[in-house]
C-alpha cells in the first residue's frame, strides 16, 4: 500500500486553505452602473441533491420532484447520434409550479462531438402554472453562454448567464450566475456561487416578485455544470 509522507501532506494544506478562502469569498461580477439592490442569501442551494429545499427571502420551494431521465442513441460505425431528455418539477410556497425539461442532442465522430441543432433547441424549458403563469426558455451558444426569456402575459424578461467573477481575470466555463432584465433594465440577479444570492435591483409588485422568484428557484436548482442533469447523488 502506498503511503503519503507527512511532509507532503502538510505542504498541501496552504493550497487547500487558500482555495477554500477563494471559494468562500468569491462573488459574481456585477455591472458598475447598477443601483443598490435588496440582497437575499439563499439557503439550501445544492443542484446535486434535487430534493433539498431552497429558500431566500419570503420564497421557498415546497416540492422538488425528479421526473426521470431518458437517453437514446444510434451508432453508424464511427458516427454516433444521441440525445438526453430530463424532466423536473418545482412547486413554491406562493402557489406557483414550474414543469421543466432539459434536452440535449449530439452528433459525434470518433472523439469529436457537436450539437446538430447548433444551439437552436432550448437546453432548459419551463412552463409555469398556478398563481404565476409563463414560459421560460434558455439556449446555449458555442461559447457556453446561456440566453433566453421568461414570458408571462405581455411581460418579457431577458435572461443571460454571467461567467465573470468580481475582480477575476478569466471567465468561467460554466455560469456563476444570471442577470434578469426587463426592457434592457437590470431587474434581478441570481448568483450560484457557494450557496447563492438573489439581488433585487427593481422591486416590482408582489405578483411580479413571485414570478421572478419562481424563475430564480429554477435557476438555483439546476446544475448548469452539467446540462445533462445527472441523477442526484443519493
Amino acid at each position: 500500500m502506498m503511503r503519503m509522507s507527512t511532509r507532503f501532506t502538510w505542504c498541501l494544506w496552504p493550497a487547500v486553505l487558500t482555495l477554500t478562502a477563494c471559494v468562500s469569498t468569491a462573488k459574481m461580477a456585477l455591472p458598475e452602473s447598477a443601483a443598490p439592490a435588496v440582497e437575499y442569501t439563499v439557503r439550501g442551494a445544492n443542484p446535486f441533491a434535487w430534493d433539498k429545499p431552497l429558500q431566500f427571502g419570503r420564497w421557498h420551494t415546497t416540492q422538488l420532484k425528479d421526473k426521470g431521465r431518458l437517453d437514446a442513441g444510434l451508432s453508424f460505425g464511427k458516427l454516433g447520434i444521441g440525445g438526453t431528455y430530463h424532466g423536473k418539477t418545482i412547486s413554491t410556497n406562493t402557489g406557483s409550479a414550474a414543469r421543466c425539461s432539459g434536452l440535449l442532442l449530439s452528433a459525434s465522430k470518433d472523439t469529436l462531438a457537436v450539437d446538430p441543432a447548433f444551439g437552436n433547441l432550448p437546453v432548459l424549458s419551463c412552463t409555469f402554472s398556478g398563481t404565476q403563469q409563463g414560459e421560460l426558455s434558455l439556449r446555449q451558444d458555442h461559447l457556453n453562454r446561456l440566453q433566453g426569456q421568461l414570458v408571462s402575459g405581455n411581460q418579457v424578461y431577458d435572461i443571460s448567464s454571467v461567467h465573470q467573477l468580481a475582480g477575476g481575470l478569466f471567465s468561467s466555463a460554466v455560469p456563476v450566475g444570471f442577470h434578469v432584465k426587463k426592457q434592457q433594465q437590470l431587474y434581478w440577479s441570481v448568483e450560484k456561487i457557494n450557496e447563492g444570492r438573489v439581488l433585487l435591483w427593481q422591486q416590482g409588485d408582489a405578483a411580479e416578485q413571485d414570478l421572478l422568484a419562481t424563475a430564480s428557484l429554477v435557476l438555483l436548482a439546476t446544475n448548469f455544470d452539467n446540462l445533462l442533469w445527472e441523477e442526484p447523488v443519493p
